[in-house]
């Protein structure tokens, strides 16, 4: 999947076309219908493979390709089925501004905010 990296982020220039590796805590992923600034730049189609509730949140596994991550949002507040977004294509936002990249070969951050 593609999303764009802020136009205020440190000069990546020296990366491109190569490999980084990509960091989001689940707080800074969630779905599309909570999410404040939800655009194509920052908005993934992925399928929910785990909900696990943790307290008043649910934690989704999702995947797409063969990248994995995991998304907060808010549990409902109603009895409902927590297995209902299982398998199922949910569209995700990513908080860009909270991006972390890292270099694959050195583990060193080279986008922390």
């Amino acid at each position: 999947f593609r999303v764009k990296v802020p136009a205020t982020s440190a000069n990546l220039d020296r990366y491109l076309g190569r490999e980084v590796v990509f960091g989001l805590r689940p707080e800074d992923i969630t779905d599309k219908a909570s999410a404040r600034e939800a655009t194509s730049d920052n908005t993934v189609m992925a399928r929910v493979d785990v909900v696990e509730p943790v307290g008043s949140d649910e934690l989704l596994y999702a995947s797409v390709g063969n990248h994995l991550f995991v998304a907060s949002i808010e549990a409902s507040i109603d009895t409902f089925d927590r297995n209902r977004l299982v398998k199922k294509d949910v569209e995700f936002v990513f908080n860009m501004k909270k991006l972390h990249l890292f270099d694959k070969e050195t583990e060193r951050a080279i986008l922390n905010p």
